[in-house]
């Protein structure tokens, strides 16, 4: 039986580039914002958008629909970790509605609208399993 050295090299390849494929790709959840509402000073339409966790378990994104708005955040352990929902977290001054925090299962972002000095007037949450 003789071996095929260029073959055995290409199918090792293609195995390495699945495996890489495999470890980079993002789980992601689309939700509805009913809302218009803030994320660092940006103002974000109601509408559809994407909440994406990386493979690495580190960082989230939320991107609007027409991709529009994107941002990114660091994850960190979530105080409650047995609620595994994805959900938006959102604190309304007045009337504007500024994001809080971005829940992905049992991690979260930090607080994302620390600017804010007056304390909210109500608090509400858009996800999945709401």
């Amino acid at each position: 039986m003789r071996i095929n050295l260029s073959k055995m090299i290409l199918a090792t390849v293609a195995v390495a580039a699945v495996a890489v494929t495999a470890t980079t790709a993002k789980a992601d959840t689309r939700v509805n914002v009913p809302f218009t509402f803030s994320v660092d000073g940006k103002i974000c339409p109601a509408g559809e958008y994407v909440i994406e966790r990386t493979s690495f378990n580190g960082l989230v994104t939320l991107q609007s629909k027409d991709a529009k708005r994107h941002f990114s955040w660091i994850l960190v352990p979530n105080a409650n970790d047995q609620d595994k929902r994805i959900v938006l977290k959102f604190d309304q001054f007045g009337e504007n509605k500024v994001l809080n925090s971005v829940q992905y299962g049992q991690l979260t972002t930090h607080k994302l609208d620390k600017k804010f000095k007056e304390t909210p007037s109500a608090t509400m949450a858009v996800g999945q399993g709401q």
